[in-house]
């Protein structure tokens, strides 16, 4: 099954960047509105054969199918803007970039600037750095760069893997300073040295920044919030809430956080958590508001949802509505979030596409947690809030 066209009024095509060689050198992908294709288009194959290869014995009626979207058109403003917001984007574990590339490339159609990082913490089969070395890989970028992986442990548990969201934090960050590096004409990119990346000068705009992820990408949005005031919102994806630190439910931090789940997993501890996040815990009155989306699995809200019934009945995510529809309604959310808190023109009344969409999202989780537990979990947070300050 082919991967569907981004839902918005603009074309929208995307570069892969790799700012320098190394273990600390960052590569992400941006996805970006244009107004034209030039005559020269070319749709590469999704997921790379690295990753395809690495997880084959899961990939059963998944292809590697063309991109619905083209690499390394000219970045063209659309009419009547100036800059362009950010959502700066993380990947789930087991997953990577190219894993999100629908959702990525819907907010891009209704403009904005989607930079999605790969991670090389680990967290991802086939994952990689670049070193300068040997011509073995000359079809990868350019002649002189050879691949260096990095391992990746399937054993590691969630408490095992809470030093991995700071990294993965962390290259949140990075993206962001290298997204300003962007706007001021000065980012070099070794994956692409033609692209004209001078495109970009003073067309960001670095004011309306949000952070957002998926799963453990989820988690590390969260986190990311906490840790640079440039972010402005978070918004997680079906959140893989047993990574995420309670350290930090007792950091006051007045900025707008949603989740939005689907159908899954979730314990009761975690969905506990999620409902400690909310404002009156810290004392906040930046609105925070969980949300669930019907009908779903795990992986809805990843490429994956558009393959094969036999291959999300093989690793148990089958869903019960359809997934272009999930999707829709997946992004009429987000983007009515980012208007609202980035004040952006367009709609941001979530009121009204929750009362529409009744039977499809809901407010809090789908896990049977009482109000008189949630209210003892907050109790205990406050408690050691307070105790904090008096120390």
């Amino acid at each position: 099954m082919a991967l569907p066209q981004p839902t918005g009024p603009r074309l929208v095509s995307f570069t892969d960047i790799l700012d320098k060689c190394g273990l600390d050198g960052t590569s992400f992908r941006i996805y970006y509105p244009t107004r034209r294709y030039n005559s020269n288009v070319n749709f590469p194959t999704w997921i790379t054969e690295d990753y395809f290869n690495q997880l084959e014995h899961h990939m059963k009626g998944v292809t590697r199918s063309q991109m619905p979207i083209p690499i390394n058109q000219p970045f063209i403003m659309p009419d009547g803007i100036d800059k362009l917001p950010i959502v700066v984007f993380s990947h789930g574990l087991l997953l990577s970039k190219d894993t999100y590339s629908f959702v990525c490339s819907d907010l891009a159609s209704y403009g904005f600037i989607v930079a999605a990082v790969d991670h090389t913490d680990g967290s991802i089969p086939g994952s990689f750095y670049m070193e300068r070395g040997s011509d073995t890989e000359p079809k990868l970028v350019k002649k002189g760069f050879e691949r260096q992986f990095v391992p990746f442990d399937a054993n590691e548990t969630g408490l095992e893997r809470l030093e991995s969201v700071e990294i993965r934090a962390q290259d949140l960050i990075k993206v962001l300073n290298l997204l300003e590096n962007l706007n001021d004409g000065r980012l070099s990119n070794l994956y692409h040295p033609t692209f004209e990346l001078t495109r970009f000068k003073d067309k960001i705009n670095l004011e309306k920044t949000a952070v957002m992820g998926h799963s453990f990408g989820g988690a590390t949005a969260l986190v990311s919030v906490f840790k640079d005031d440039r972010f402005k919102i978070a918004i997680s994806l079906d959140p893989w809430m047993t990574v995420f630190d309670e350290k930090y439910l007792t950091r006051k931090v007045a900025k707008p956080m949603f989740i939005i789940n689907c159908i899954s997993e979730i314990t009761k501890a975690d969905a506990i958590k999620i409902r400690l996040l909310d404002g009156d815990v810290t004392g906040t009155t930046a609105e925070r508001l969980p949300l669930t989306l019907l009908g779903t699995s795990h992986f809805t809200q990843t490429d994956f949802a558009f393959f094969s019934d036999s291959f999300l009945a093989s690793v148990n995510m089958t869903a019960e509505n359809d997934a272009k529809l999930s999707n829709k309604l997946n992004t009429e959310l987000i983007l009515t979030l980012l208007r609202k808190y980035l004040e952006i023109p367009g709609n941001a009344d979530i009121t009204s596409i929750l009362s529409e969409n009744r039977s499809d999202v809901t407010i809090g989780t789908v896990v049977d947690v009482t109000e008189n537990e949630i209210f003892d979990a907050k109790k205990k947070i406050k408690t050691l809030i307070k105790n904090m300050g008096n120390r």
